[in-house]
């Protein structure tokens, strides 16, 4: 009767065995944790060195005059300079200013 009590019923895993399976669950967490860390400190250096290109870009891109962000920057096809928005704004004085601007470089 014992017999069909033990094929009926799997047997408990032993203390032993119990402890080697948590071990092994606790390597491939660990392990799972730290590529999981190392990428997001990996995404975390390129997401600051994104911003840091973004302000960059838009601290180049501010009117130095009026403090606001150029959607249309016009450059200067010569010295590759950036001119503040009034001058896009203003198309003559462009022009007159460009003249100018390459007279003196």
């Amino acid at each position: 009767m014992d017999e069909e009590n033990n094929s009926d019923y799997p047997r408990r895993p032993s203390q032993a065995e119990v402890l080697s399976e948590i071990k092994h669950f606790k390597k491939e967490t660990k392990e799972a944790t730290n590529e999981i860390r190392t990428t997001l400190q990996a995404a975390l250096k390129r997401n600051q060195k994104e911003k840091d290109i973004a302000s960059l870009v838009v601290s180049h891109l501010t009117c130095t005059m009026c403090s606001k962000f150029m959607e249309k920057p016009c450059i200067c096809p010569s010295c590759q300079n950036i001119f503040p928005c009034h001058f896009v704004k203003n198309k003559p004085n462009l022009l007159r200013d460009q003249a100018v601007h390459q007279l003196i470089n």
